[in-house]
């Protein structure tokens, strides 16, 4: 048995109103992208977190734009790449339960994030260990 309640239109129309502006409320607006601009030594070093001699020491990895004969300028995509390439995960992101996280697959590595995990880092060989075995 189906009871049908006739509702008035405003009514609907209100609750439809409500129910937008709660939905709009938890969706995340997107951040509003800066304006493009190249960015200076000082600008480059605070955004990565390092010293502007570190910026202009690490130049040539970063990208950079030289406008007059000694100013150096920076481009944001280009720090973001930077960053992106030099990023150092944690564990792969289609992780289950049964697969051993990075510190547990190399001896001597250091916590998860350290430069340990990192390709060639550490200069020392890397020893596989063997995984506990997978319960099924």
């Amino acid at each position: 048995m189906t009871l049908a309640l006739p509702f008035p239109d405003e009514l609907i129309e209100a609750i439809a109103a409500r129910v937008a502006d709660l939905v709009l409320e938890r969706v995340p607006t997107p951040a509003a992208e800066e304006p493009w601009r190249l960015l200076t030594v000082d600008e480059a070093a605070e955004r990565l977190g390092r010293s502007t001699r570190w910026v202009r020491d690490h130049k040539g990895e970063i990208g950079w734009v030289r406008l007059d004969g000694r100013a150096l300028a920076f481009e944001l995509d280009d720090l973001r790449a930077f960053a992106r390439e030099h990023r150092i995960a944690c564990r792969p992101l289609a992780l289950d339960k049964n697969t051993p996280a990075p510190e547990q697959l190399f001896r001597g590595s250091s916590a998860c994030g350290s430069e340990g995990l990192k390709a060639g880092a550490g200069g020392g060989k890397r020893q596989q260990s063997t995984p506990a075995p997978v319960e099924e």
